[in-house]
């Protein structure tokens, strides 16, 4: 699932950099997606668990008015999942993909420390190492891109120095008259 997420999100933002057309906006970029993933998944699906469906809702709702109230829920989980679906695409739209899955991938680690707390939920071993793991690669990336960041901007800073400075003799270059810093003309 992890794996596919990633790999959505990587194509997803190099078909957002292409023209796709005049209203494929990352959101509709994202509704286009989740069609025809409806489309290629369904079969699928149906195919492996397509047996059990019916045992599955008969036990999950057994009345028909049960059976109503599944379906507006599964309908509203729907819902709600498509929109912060889209609000992810739309948080792609404006980072890279590795700042998106790192986040992602700590917000997982966060509602699991959250769940833990208010629910009482103890965590194993395996669990807490994980936890600890996404943290702390999370920290490191954000540590090693405000670097980058840094460095890029020095960079840029340093190359500015010598354009200005270019920029100051041609401009004195072609001014007759130079002024002295006092203000008085020079011949």
């Amino acid at each position: 699932s992890d794996l596919a997420l990633a790999m959505r999100n990587v194509l997803s933002k190099l078909a957002m950099n292409k023209p796709q057309g005049e209203n494929m906006t990352a959101a509709n970029m994202f509704g286009v997606l989740t069609c025809i993933s409806a489309v290629v998944s369904l079969p699928f699906a149906l195919l492996v668990e397509g047996r059990a469906l019916r045992a599955a809702w008969t036990s999950a709702a057994p009345t028909y008015s049960a059976g109503l109230s599944l379906l507006g829920k599964i309908g509203l989980t729907g819902l709600y999942f498509y929109g912060y679906s889209e609000v992810a695409m739309k948080a792609l739209n404006n980072v890279h993909p590795v700042t998106h899955a790192i986040g992602n991938t700590l917000r997982r680690v966060i509602i699991m420390v959250i769940c833990m707390l208010v629910f009482r939920t103890p965590m194993s071993v395996l669990g807490a190492t994980g936890s600890f793991f996404a943290i702390a690669g999370s920290y490191n990336y954000a540590i090693v891109k405000t670097q980058e960041k840094r460095e890029e901007l020095k960079k840029r800073a340093e190359q500015a120095v010598p354009a200005a400075e270019e920029l100051k003799t041609k401009i004195a270059e072609a001014l007759p008259l130079q002024v002295s810093a006092a203000g008085e003309r020079a011949a």
